[in-house]
């Protein structure tokens, strides 16, 4: 909230350029990492890459914001105060929870399909290139929705864009379920990172307007620590399946649960309410 307040842009615009930027990284680093490898190897990419680490690091200690220095020690939680905090905000708002829950679960279900399950499939067709095709398609679909929602974000409901992201990551697996072929694969991840891309910044908009400022990092903690923390459980549950049963098996168990959760966000009731804009929230007490 402090960039659009600084400069006078909508929160909509602003997330959804942080999106994009973000994006942006995940398409440019993997034909980065693959021009290091092929021009200095594998292991001194490794070492370009922890001195890029640094840099940003001794750069981002440079960026000074106004507000986001380091709260007085009497105002800061302790760690497992301040996790509880952020749950409790989280989970008594039925907005915010039905969002962050549904969300959650995408990343659960999509990511592994990339991480995992295509990987498998191209492995076994010796086509690397292939692959890459389809992540790019994904991820520059993803930037070009995360722009699209910055321009006319403001202009659409919160409640039916979210929805519709959902839809984007259903639709994608579906067909990679479906036609498994790089072409199709391709375009489907294309128009599904297109209808996604607004995902993210939504997640965004319901926590700036539904927690409290001194809070908000506490929820923002626990929002992206559940993203995180099924990362794993999402890639372990697809390695199974493959190793277990089939890639197919894999791909149409994932696509049946990315529909599930389409299904449960348009007619989630909670959802409705991301149309609002509360003017108090108070923490603990559900809203």
């Amino acid at each position: 909230t402090g960039v659009s307040q600084a400069t006078g842009m909508r929160l909509e615009r602003v997330n959804g350029i942080h999106e994009a930027v973000w994006g942006l990284a995940f398409l440019v680093g993997p034909a980065f990492g693959a021009g290091l490898i092929a021009t200095i190897g594998v292991e001194s990419a490794f070492w370009a890459m922890a001195v890029a680490f640094i840099a940003s690091a001794v750069l981002l200690a440079f960026v000074h914001v106004p507000g986001a220095g380091r709260p007085h020690y009497d105002n800061r939680p302790y760690f497992w105060a301040g996790t509880v905090d952020g749950l409790r905000l989280v989970f008594s708002d039925a907005p915010l929870r039905t969002v962050v829950l549904l969300s959650t679960g995408v990343v659960g279900l999509a990511y592994p399909v990339i991480g995992i399950v295509l990987p498998v499939i191209y492995q076994g067709n010796d086509d690397p290139v292939g692959l890459g095709a389809v992540v790019m398609a994904f991820s520059f679909g993803g930037v070009i929705g995360a722009l699209l929602y910055s321009s006319f974000g403001h202009q659409t409901h919160p409640r039916g864009t979210f929805a519709v992201s959902l839809w984007g990551a259903a639709l994608s697996l579906v067909v990679f379920a479906i036609w498994p072929e790089t072409g199709v694969m391709m375009a489907a991840g294309f128009a599904g990172g297109i209808l996604l891309g607004p995902m993210n910044p939504i997640i965004n908009l319901a926590l700036q307007r539904r927690t409290p400022e001194h809070m908000r990092g506490r929820a923002l903690g626990v929002v992206t620590a559940l993203a995180y923390g099924i990362y794993p459980i999402g890639y372990a549950v697809a390695g199974l399946v493959v190793e277990t049963y089939s890639v197919e098996t894999a791909l149409a168990a994932f696509a049946l649960g990315s529909v599930a959760l389409a299904l449960a966000a348009s007619v989630a009731p909670a959802l409705k309410r991301l149309d609002e804009e509360p003017l108090e929230v108070s923490v603990g007490a559900p809203v």
